[in-house]
């Protein structure tokens, strides 16, 4: 095989073949640096990715065809679950730890958000949100509607105290955390 390298300040970019790829004769594209280091950008790195959501499709079409019965504690788990997988959507993630979704009749979910860009982060996101949740519940039925809150919707406002308060409820350990650092609420 022909190996054909570009030199670029101090790194090589070369097509190397790999004994470990599935496929014969594919070739795996990895950055070779001056110290000689792979940094693993591959082919067939590439090929297992796109394998992995064609069979996460694969599993989506058979729970499409599911229709077990969850209740609104099953849902809020799954929700919860799924906020865990997406902790650098910061906006996205804000906007679902800010109301719980309902369930509603017929499968039909409600979340309920402040505004319109969370409104619309969270639309860009229900197709895969919406298959992780009915794959976790085993129902292909399940409905996803977004809406802004209406005035006075909004949840209540917390005073600091009551704010410490719900925190600590989360995480026992930033009780920890005042008392070691002698802090106090005003």
């Amino acid at each position: 095989m022909e190996v054909r390298s570009v030199a670029a300040a101090s790194s090589r970019v070369a097509i190397v073949p790999s004994a470990a790829d599935a496929a014969p004769n594919v070739p795996v594209l990895k950055k070779k640096t001056s110290g000689g280091l792979s940094l693993g950008l591959s082919i067939s790195g590439m090929m297992n990715e796109a394998n992995t959501k064609i069979a996460e499709k694969e599993r989506s079409a058979q729970f499409a065809s599911e229709n077990k019965a969850f209740t609104n504690d099953d849902l809020k788990k799954a929700w919860t679950e799924y906020q865990n997988r997406i902790p650098e959507k910061v906006i996205l993630l804000s906007a679902m730890k800010s109301y719980d979704p309902v369930l509603l009749a017929n499968n039909q979910v409600e979340v309920v958000v402040d505004n319109e860009i969370q409104k619309r982060d969270l639309e860009n996101e229900l197709p895969d949100l919406l298959t992780f949740i009915s794959n976790q519940l085993h129902n292909g039925a399940i409905r996803i509607k977004v809406r802004m809150s209406e005035i006075g919707e909004n949840k209540m406002v917390l005073d600091p105290q009551e704010r410490l308060m719900e925190m600590i409820g989360r995480n026992a350990r930033i009780a920890d955390l005042k008392n070691a650092l002698g802090l106090e609420i005003d």
